[in-house]
């Protein structure tokens, strides 16, 4: 639906300005629109431990069931990330925990892919000594152009060495001008 336009005339008291009913209807579909298309859906496991095999694209995946609002189905079955429209722009949030290995100098690539493509790439050290919690967490914007809405949309993780994470969550939240 295009946005509705009040006509509220040229001055106070216009006679050519619409009616209170008439504005207000506008109003209620103009809104009615934005609260149907925009939304986000989030997935959070924080009791299962999974091993990331070293120098391997490991694809986050979380199996629990989402959290929503707007009805709207921005993460499939896996938590592989699904665009709606063509031109929406989707906040990607991802946070776990790395367990981190022993030795010393560890870092993990996490990567947002658009099929077979790097979309973001972060290269992340671990700070803290074998066998401690490393928590992680980053913000991507992605927009949903022709490349996004014809492949799959995923984060990878490749650590240097096998690892654990935990506590896994992933957000999208989907900003959308209606047309």
């Amino acid at each position: 639906m295009a946005q509705e336009i009040i006509n509220n005339g040229t001055f106070a008291g216009d006679p050519s300005a619409e009616n209170l009913y008439d504005a207000f209807e506008k109003v209620k579909n103009n809104f009615s629109e934005l609260y149907s298309t925009t939304g986000w859906e989030s997935k959070v496991d924080t009791t299962n431990v999974v091993s990331l095999t070293g120098a391997t694209e490991n694809i986050m995946q979380i199996t629990t069931a989402s959290e929503s609002n707007g009805g709207l189905s921005l993460l499939d079955a896996n938590a592989k990330i699904t665009p709606v429209s063509l031109n929406d722009v989707l906040l990607i949030d991802f946070a776990c925990t790395f367990v981190t290995p022993p030795g010393t100098n560890e870092t993990i690539d996490i990567n947002l892919k658009v099929g077979s493509d790097v979309y973001r790439a972060y290269n992340y050290k671990l700070n803290k000594g074998s066998g401690n919690d490393d928590a992680f967490s980053i913000t991507w914007s992605l927009p949903c152009g022709t490349s996004v809405m014809s492949n799959d949309v995923v984060i990878v993780l490749n650590p240097d060495s096998t690892m654990s994470n935990k506590n896994r969550f992933i957000s999208v939240t989907r900003v959308h001008k209606g047309v």
